[in-house]
């Protein structure tokens, strides 16, 4: 039983100090493919080093989308959802006394990743090294490395597993938590903007959004336009900036206040990207019931999805989701040259799928998982 535990920690510490050259040739050695399965395994300390070395992978942007390909990443939120990190810490003698000063001050920029899976299970694992350090009174270590700023910017901000986990560890080690952002951020008030601004670095902005009075609502709903005009942003730089910032934000919030068919739940099975549409198209009017009479062009005119791409998407989301385009028009246009071709129910189906593909693949045949169309 020892060698998977070996192999799946080592994998860790080689994406944790190989440097960013090392992180590369396991992409070529097409190691996040060996993690999936790896992190399907019933062992949770297997599975645990399994999430944690896909995390310090796609924390490095140049790899980030080989990295995505295997869809370890997935099966991250699962793991920190299921687990706590003090009863975490216990269930194996090579959690008991923690890692060392340099590992943990590697993983800090895991923290910073702008990938939210690789943020949850850096903050999880801080978490469970706060209550291993606090019960030998050794919480000094944690502050000399450096990590207590970047666990208050996530405690404070709308990454609902990353904050409160961060929250438990600065707790932990006695130091203040930050004022908390809820995610359902249509419900913000001004002040919780005003906030959200200090922390993704335009405090030199934060007076004008608060004279404007931007709450929750408002703040989903700016353009461009509206950043230069009325915020009197005239960087253009700084104005594209901030949209990403925005998206971002877009991407993670929590619509349910105002979601009650879950149209952003639909819009994030197309991809993660699609959920920045999800505020303009319910005020629009559009929930998951209506969305079956919308047509292209009032995608665009009511709903400003200017990618013409990402309405053609859409649309043939909804066909999907209705049953009206047949197996055979998706094959239709792939190589004859396929092997396997692997459908599945979206509901509840795509892990599995996705490891039958790894392991058809890691056995050199063609495969095609109909989710990468």
């Amino acid at each position: 039983m020892k060698k998977p535990h070996s192999f799946s920690s080592a994998l860790a510490n080689v994406a944790m100090y190989g440097g960013a050259e090392n992180q590369e040739v396991m992409i070529q050695k097409q190691v996040p493919r060996w993690l999936f399965p790896l992190a399907f395994n019933t062992d949770d300390t297997i599975k645990y080093y399994a999430c944690l070395s896909i995390a310090v992978l796609v924390a490095n942007k140049e790899i980030e989308a080989a990295v995505q390909r295997s869809r370890t990443m997935e099966l991250i939120e699962p793991f920190v959802q299921s687990h706590t990190p003090a009863e975490f810490a216990i269930t194996l003698a090579t959690h008991s006394h923690g890692q060392s000063q340099n590992w943990l001050r590697r993983l800090i920029p895991v923290l910073m990743s702008h990938k939210e899976e690789a943020r949850n299970i850096a903050a999880f694992h801080f978490c469970m090294e706060a209550e291993i350090k606090n019960k030998e009174g050794n919480t000094q270590l944690l502050l000399d490395i450096g990590c207590v700023d970047p666990l208050k910017k996530l405690a404070s901000g709308p990454n609902g597993i990353a904050a409160k986990y961060a929250g438990q560890t600065l707790r932990l080690i006695g130091q203040e938590v930050p004022h908390k952002l809820s995610q359902q951020v249509p419900t913000w008030s001004v002040q919780d903007v005003k906030e959200w601004v200090k922390q993704i670095g335009f405090s030199q902005f934060a007076d004008s959004f608060d004279e404007s009075r931007v709450d929750g609502d408002l703040l989903l709903q700016l353009d461009e336009a509206m950043l230069r005009d009325d915020i009197d942003m005239k960087n253009g730089i700084l104005r594209r900036r901030f949209m990403r910032e925005l998206n971002n934000l877009k991407r993670m919030a929590d619509y349910a206040s105002c979601d009650p068919t879950s149209l952003n739940g639909f819009l994030a099975t197309l991809g993660q990207e699609f959920s920045v549409y999800t505020y303009e198209m319910l005020k629009a009017g559009i929930d998951r019931d209506t969305l079956i009479r919308i047509n292209e062009e009032q995608l665009l005119s009511e709903c400003g999805i200017i990618n013409k791409i990402h309405r053609i998407k859409i649309l043939h989301g909804v066909k999907m989701e209705r049953g009206e385009v047949a197996l055979t028009d998706e094959c239709d246009s792939l190589e004859k040259n396929l092997d396997v071709f692997i459908s599945y129910r979206r509901s509840n189906g795509s892990q599995l799928a996705s490891l039958l593909k790894v392991h058809l693949e890691i056995r050199n045949l063609s495969v095609f998982l109909d989710v990468d169309r």
